[in-house]
Protein backbone atom coordinates (compact mmCIF):
# COMPACT_ATOMS: atom_id res chain seq x y z
CA UNK A 1 0.00 0.00 0.00
CA UNK A 2 1.29 3.47 -0.88
CA UNK A 3 1.86 6.17 1.71
CA UNK A 4 0.76 9.69 0.87
CA UNK A 5 2.45 12.47 2.82
CA UNK A 6 1.17 16.03 2.54
CA UNK A 7 3.73 18.64 3.49
CA UNK A 8 2.96 22.31 3.96
CA UNK A 9 5.55 25.05 3.97
CA UNK A 10 6.82 26.31 7.31
CA UNK A 11 5.65 29.49 8.98
CA UNK A 12 6.26 32.57 6.86
CA UNK A 13 6.51 36.30 7.40
CA UNK A 14 3.03 36.61 5.90
CA UNK A 15 1.60 34.14 8.43
CA UNK A 16 2.84 36.18 11.37
CA UNK A 17 1.54 39.39 9.78
CA UNK A 18 -1.91 37.86 9.23
CA UNK A 19 -1.70 38.18 5.43
CA UNK A 20 -2.93 35.80 2.76
CA UNK A 21 0.22 35.98 0.66
CA UNK A 22 -0.21 33.59 -2.25
CA UNK A 23 2.52 34.59 -4.70
CA UNK A 24 3.32 37.92 -3.03
CA UNK A 25 6.95 38.91 -3.65
CA UNK A 26 9.18 39.29 -0.62
CA UNK A 27 7.39 36.69 1.52
CA UNK A 28 9.74 34.06 2.90
CA UNK A 29 10.02 31.68 5.80
CA UNK A 30 10.63 33.34 9.12
CA UNK A 31 13.11 31.92 11.64
CA UNK A 32 10.58 29.42 13.01
CA UNK A 33 9.53 28.37 9.50
CA UNK A 34 13.14 27.75 8.51
CA UNK A 35 13.56 25.56 11.60
CA UNK A 36 10.37 23.68 10.71
CA UNK A 37 11.66 23.04 7.18
CA UNK A 38 15.06 21.93 8.49
CA UNK A 39 13.39 19.45 10.88
CA UNK A 40 11.35 17.79 8.14
CA UNK A 41 13.91 15.18 7.00
CA UNK A 42 14.27 13.96 10.58
CA UNK A 43 10.51 13.73 11.00
CA UNK A 44 10.25 11.65 7.82
CA UNK A 45 13.17 9.40 8.73
CA UNK A 46 11.94 5.84 8.87
CA UNK A 47 8.80 6.45 6.82
CA UNK A 48 8.74 3.80 4.10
Amino acid sequence: MATLILVRHGRSTANTAGLLAGWTPGVSLDERGAAQAAALPGRLDGVP
